[in-house]
């Protein structure tokens, strides 16, 4: 079905630019825009069926301008449609040269094409000259008439070409976006997925030492209910036990889901390092699209001093898009947000400064406790679960970093990360 919308595409576009013509030799030969349009289409839409799909344009082409002309002229329809008929030679001509031609792969040699489409054309139109009674056999004539034949035909070659270059590049950008944007998404995902791994298996060494104490106190608890006689001592020593055995449980549960999320990290074969420049670019566009969510106008600037190949780039892009995020929140309707990089000695810094309403002060010493939140969903107004900075903060002190705060309420904040060159780069990774 796809290909008869295709086949029908090609008919009728090529019917209906074939009106756009030109008379050259005072007869009912044209040259027309169709050729070209023909041409075009057959190229992008790699056509199979060449052959018929010309055919079948050139009957339609018979049949349409015959109904034209009736609307227009008082001759007779038979008349008319004997005047239309030698098309067809001209389309059975180019059908079958042109399925010829494009059976060797000549779109890499575009100015080898343009010149066998041109020879192509100017035998088509010989075909219809003859048909038509019109060629000139006559060596004083003939050598016009072909000249000018070929002429054309290089014209409506070069344009079909062109056109096709133009739409096939324009098709490669919006390729090369389209996987740009599927790869930007991929890396936030995996990005999020490795921040709650982290935090899960921090969650799991708490729980490990909670149930580790646990124990310990149902031993001591032992001991004293055996010198004590208690019975009070020996119910709360069983219920110890089985809070200590229900933490156990937790941690278990806990190592099957952190087993099922690291199996839904996507393998990169690719990309063992990304350039910090990249990581930046990617935070700005999905902020970008955020800030638009959210209706709000806000200006990103990124400036990187020193380009560097970032190894742990997961960790550095969750980092900054969650500082980010977190800016964005801050900003009411106008504002702007500055991403910034230099090296000082053997540490990266990065800095995160925003335009918002800054931090009240009382909530600083506590703004990286999880579950601590200030804001809302706009659309459910539901409170954020205040992970976000929790996960910033662990996964700097994963990097062996440090990060500072300096805000002043409804003037703005500043983030300052840094981080040691050795925790982020490879031995290989260069400033660029």
């Amino acid at each position: 079905m796809k290909n008869i919308y295709k086949k029908l595409l090609i008919i009728i576009l090529t019917t209906l630019s074939g009106q756009l013509f030109f008379q050259p030799f005072n007869s009912d030969f044209r040259f027309s825009l169709g050729v070209v349009t023909l041409t075009l289409l057959i190229l992008v839409f790699q056509e199979e069926q060449i052959f018929l799909v010309c055919v079948e344009t050139g009957v339609f082409i018979i049949l349409f301008r015959t109904i034209v002309e009736l609307g227009v002229s008082n001759y007779p329809v038979e008349q008319i449609f004997l005047k239309h008929i030698p098309v067809i030679g001209f389309y059975l001509t180019f059908g079958l040269l042109l399925k010829v031609l494009l059976q060797f792969d000549l779109k890499r040699h575009p100015v080898q094409l343009i010149i066998l489409l041109a020879i192509t054309d100017t035998a088509a139109n010989i075909v219809e000259l003859i048909i038509r009674s019109s060629f000139p056999f006559s060596s004083n004539l003939m050598l016009p008439v072909v000249k000018t034949l070929l002429l054309v035909g290089c014209i409506r070659g070069l344009l079909s070409m062109v056109s096709y270059v133009l739409i096939y590049y324009n098709n490669l950008i919006s390729l090369k976006e389209e996987q740009y944007n599927h790869y930007r998404q991929l890396l936030l995902f995996t990005a999020n997925l490795k921040a709650e791994i982290l935090y899960l298996q921090k969650n799991m060494i708490d729980t490990e030492n909670a149930m580790t104490k646990g124990y310990l106190l149902y031993e001591q608890l032992t001991k004293i209910a055996e010198s004590d006689k208690n019975p009070a001592l020996n119910d709360l020593k069983s219920q110890l036990l089985t809070l200590t055995t229900d933490i156990h449980e937790i941690k278990k549960n806990d190592l099957r889901v952190l087993s099922g999320i690291k199996k839904l990290i996507p393998i990169s074969k690719n990309r063992s390092e990304l350039m910090l420049s990249e990581i930046g670019k990617m935070i700005i566009d999905n902020s970008h699209r955020l800030a638009e969510t959210f209706a709000r106008e806000i200006h990103f600037s990124l400036e990187i001093k020193e380009d560097l190949k970032i190894k742990q780039y997961y960790y550095l892009f969750s980092i900054l898009n969650n500082l980010v995020i977190n800016s964005i929140d801050a900003i009411t309707d106008l504002g702007q947000i500055y991403i910034k990089s230099m090296i000082d000695s053997d540490k990266l810094i990065l800095k995160v400064i925003d335009s918002g309403r800054g931090i009240d002060p009382k909530d600083l010493p506590v703004i990286f406790e999880p579950g601590f939140s200030t804001k809302f969903d706009p659309f459910t107004g539901n409170q954020s679960t205040g992970l976000g900075l929790t996960h910033v903060i662990l996964l700097i002190e994963e990097l062996r970093g440090h990060l500072e705060i300096k805000s002043t309420p409804n003037i703005g904040t500043t983030f300052t990360i840094s981080l040691p060159l050795t925790a982020i780069i490879s031995k290989e990774g260069q400033h660029e």
